[in-house]
């Protein structure tokens, strides 16, 4: 019994080296620098994919409210964000709307839009609020006849991420790349 407890025993080594947790400390923190640069872009992407979703759900909203009630709804856009106003018939302007989901809104940090209205790049300038004939005239009209000026809303995060929401005017909204999956796959079919 005594033998267990000699004093030789604890000479021996056991446990890690020096080295051994360097290493180990080395490769955690090269692994948790990966993780940490790469978070940001995921939480943009998750932004990107909420903000386009939220473009194309509060447009068509205020599409169906726009039907319902009977009024005229416009819609405004920057290059990071959007606004919705209402046409007031007795006062002949238009008032933009604060209620959510309609008030303005502001994209995510680096989120911006680019707007063409019915093949024209649409470029704000102060001179042509000044020029309008109706103050706070939207560009995009959505009419409670169901109609809707023509336009395409390009949603993009940097140079790669892209998506363009599409209006002809009169069809339900749409995607660009899913018009064109929708288009590849007709033409698949007739050949």
């Amino acid at each position: 019994m005594l033998d267990s407890w000699s004093p030789s025993r604890f000479n021996q080594a056991s446990g890690f080296t020096l080295v051994e947790i360097l290493v180990v400390l080395i490769i955690v923190s090269v692994m948790s620098g990966i993780v940490v640069t790469s978070l940001p872009s995921s939480f943009q992407n998750s932004d990107f994919d909420e903000e386009s979703l939220r473009l194309k759900t509060v447009i068509e909203l205020i599409r169906e409210e726009s039907l319902t009630r009977a009024s005229e709804y416009g819609l405004n856009t920057d290059k990071d964000n959007y606004s919705f106003f209402v046409y007031n018939e007795i006062e002949q302007n238009w008032t933009q709307l604060n209620t959510k989901p309609y008030a303005e809104h502001k994209l995510g940090y680096g989120i911006l839009l680019k707007t063409t209205i019915e093949d024209n790049e649409l470029i704000l300038t102060d001179e042509e609020d000044e020029e309008s004939s109706v103050p706070n005239a939207p560009r995009i009209l959505l009419l409670s006849s169901g109609e809707m000026t023509p336009f395409e809303i390009t949603i993009a995060l940097g140079r790669d991420k892209t998506r363009t929401l599409v209006s002809d005017g009169y069809s339900e909204l749409a995607w660009q790349d899913e018009l064109d999956e929708k288009k590849g796959r007709k033409s698949a079919s007739r050949r």
